[in-house]
This record gives C-alpha cells, structure tokens and sequence, in this order.
C-alpha cells in the first residue's frame, strides 16, 4: 500500500467563476471507443512537438504503432490504426485559424497489426525514459501538447496531478482516473523513482467523488513506495490552470514568463502518466 494523505485546500483563488459545468452529460455514460473512420488525416506540421517531416511515403503499409511523423523536438508520432498511406496532401486543420497543413493520409483496412516497442524494465535512468518518452510520443495530454520529456528535470522535488478538469463540460481525466487509475498512479510512481522526486502531489477538485474513490483504492493496491498528498480544491475556474493549481496545492507562486518546473515542480495531466505507463509497456500514443 502506498502513503497517502487526504486534505482540504486552504487556499482559495481570488476571482474565478463558478460555470455550470454540464459534465453529467457525459460521466453518465459509459466510455467507449469510437468506430475506425474510413479515412484518418495526421497533420505534419501542426503535430504536437514542433515541425515535423513525414517518416513514410504513399503506398506505404502501416500497422498500429508504425512511426509516420517525427518532429523538430523530437517526438514521433504513430499511426492509429493500420493501413495503408493514401497520399501526403495538403488540408484544411480543425482549428479556428483555419490553416492548413501537409497531412499523412491513412485508410485503415481494419486489421490489428501492431508495431510497439520493446517493454522496459525496471531499473532505468531518466535518459532511457526520455528516450521512450520521445519514441511513444508522449505529450501533455491536458491540451497543450507540449513534450513531456522537456519537463523532466533533475532538479524537481515535486510532481503535480493535475486532476482539477476545471472546464464545463470536460471529463476526459476523471473519466481516465475512474477506470484506469493504476495506469496513472504507475506512471507517476516510475516518473517520481527515476528522477528522485520526492512527493506526488493530485490536486483534484471535490466535484469529482468517483474519481477520488478510485485514487484511493488504487493507493492502497498499490505496492509503491511513493508518498501521494491528495489536494481537494474548491470547483472553481481556473483552478486547473497550471499556476494557479501550484499555487493551491504548494503555496508557491510561478511568476509571469516562467515555468513550474523552474520552481522545482513538474504538472502533469493524468493522461499523459497513464500513456507513460503504457509506453514503458511498449505501446506508444494511437488514442486518448
């Protein structure tokens, strides 16, 4: 069983605003994974990590995990599913500046071809995971996309959960935190024993019961030697902003145009520890 804490925040945000936040619409019901679209679009240049240059070419087999992208920071993006590339042709993003991008066309032919990397095993020093980190395409999975392993610093004392999901509507994390904590709860764990962090921290807010009954039963399943101090926070926007949830939880202030981890703290979205735990497995990013 690992140590854990449980405590009410006792700091509170100045301002803020309290939506209504709609998540019922989607915690009611169960998660499930979407059909296979007949056509899957992997934008070069508009990828997570920067720039990026095409790794294969049309007419090119792929199976599930197959290396297609590989950015300026690095990180290589995988195909979802297996198939065959179509065409490299430019399209229009699903975003608001409606730009557009070289793209890596992909019809999948609906078989469950995989090609994963080797599982690690434990022990390993922080270069072999930030190496994994950038083979499975670990970003930040909370929005940004920002490279994950870019945060991992020798100097870190502490890791952040951030388990706020403060928006109206959105239920990615705890829905993940419900039926997948020991993912998270492992990701954290080999993150924190591989750069000598000290204490996790989940700042998580107490709308979020069923989320935090998981947390606790995977804690005390656990066999980890970590030391977990679980944060309940006022459900208020924007405590899940990155400052502001450093703040909360440690009483530390982040000034404007730095970063957390220059603070010696690493914030971390509960999807991307638990696709850390799945790539030390072998099995790199093909879905959220």
């Amino acid at each position: 069983m690992a140590e854990y804490q449980i405590r009410r925040c006792d700091r509170h945000l100045t301002g803020g605003i309290h939506p209504e936040t709609h998540k019922q619409l989607s915690t009611a019901e169960p998660c499930v994974f979407v059909e296979t679209p007949t056509r899957l679009l992997f934008p070069i240049h508009f990828s997570g990590g920067g720039p990026g240059e095409a790794l294969v070419r049309v007419g090119d087999p792929v199976a599930k995990g197959t290396p297609i992208i590989r950015c300026q920071s690095g990180i290589v993006h995988v195909a979802s599913r297996a198939g065959t590339v179509l065409e490299v042709t430019d399209h229009a993003m699903a975003h608001p500046s409606s730009e557009r991008s070289a793209c890596i066309v992909i019809e999948p032919d609906g078989l469950d071809r995989q090609d994963y990397l080797s599982p690690m095993n434990w022990p390993f020093d922080a270069e072999t995971l930030r190496e994994r980190a950038i083979e499975a395409g670990i970003l930040g999975l909370g929005g940004a996309g920002f490279p994950s392993f870019k945060k991992w610093s020798n100097r870190t004392q502490t890791l952040i959960i951030n388990a706020a999901e403060c928006e109206p509507y959105l239920t990615a994390d705890d829905t993940l935190i419900r039926i997948d904590t020991h993912s998270m709860i492992r990701g954290a764990c080999l993150l924190s024993r591989t750069l000598d962090i000290q204490t996790i921290v989940i700042g998580i807010e107490d709308n979020k019961p069923e989320a935090l009954e998981a947390i606790e039963c995977a804690l005390k399943e656990s066999r980890s030697d970590c030391f977990f101090d679980i944060v309940l926070l006022d459900t208020k926007y924007p405590s899940g902003s990155a400052r502001q949830l450093v703040w909360l939880t440690l009483g530390i202030e982040v000034p404007t145009g730095s970063r957390s981890v220059e603070a010696g703290v690493i914030v971390h979205n509960p999807g991307t520890l638990a696709a850390l735990s799945r790539a030390i497995d072998g099995k790199p990013i093909t879905d959220r």
